[in-house]
C-alpha cells in the first residue's frame, strides 16, 4: 500500500531554509560581536599610546590626549590611570547590534627614558 507523499519535499526545502537562516544570522551576529572586539583593541591601543606619549605634560594632558584619540576612533574612554612610566586605559566600543553588549578593553602603554 503507498501513501501519498505529495507535497513533502516542499516541507524539507521550508525546514532547510529556515535552518540555513537562523544559522546564517547567528553568524552575522557573532561576525559583529568579533569585530566590535577588535574596533576596541585597537581604539584601545592607539588610545595608550598616545597617552603614553602626552605623559611628561600630566596626567590631565596625557587622560585628555586619550579621550580624543578614542572618540576619533568611535569609542569612549572608559578610565584612564597614569603611573610613574606608565598609562592604562579602557576604552568602550558600543556594537552595531542590540544582540551584543559594549566591547571594553584594557591597553597599557610607556615610555623608555633611555
Amino acid at each position: 500500500m503507498r501513501t501519498n507523499d505529495q507535497g513533502s519535499g516542499t516541507i524539507w526545502v521550508l525546514a532547510l531554509s529556515a535552518l540555513l537562516l537562523a544559522v546564517g544570522a547567528a553568524a552575522m551576529v557573532i561576525a559583529a560581536g568579533l569585530t566590535a572586539h577588535r574596533r576596541a583593541a585597537s581604539a584601545a591601543d592607539l588610545t595608550a599610546l598616545a597617552a603614553a606619549s602626552r605623559m611628561r605634560a600630566g596626567d590631565a594632558a596625557a587622560c585628555s590626549t586619550a579621550a580624543r584619540v578614542a572618540a576619533a576612533n568611535d569609542a569612549l574612554l572608559a578610565d584612564c590611570e597614569v603611573g610613574p612610566d606608565s598609562v592604562l586605559v579602557a576604552v568602550r566600543v558600543d556594537p552595531p547590534s542590540p544582540l551584543i553588549p559594549a566591547m571594553e578593553v584594557l591597553a597599557r602603554a610607556g615610555y623608555s627614558s633611555e
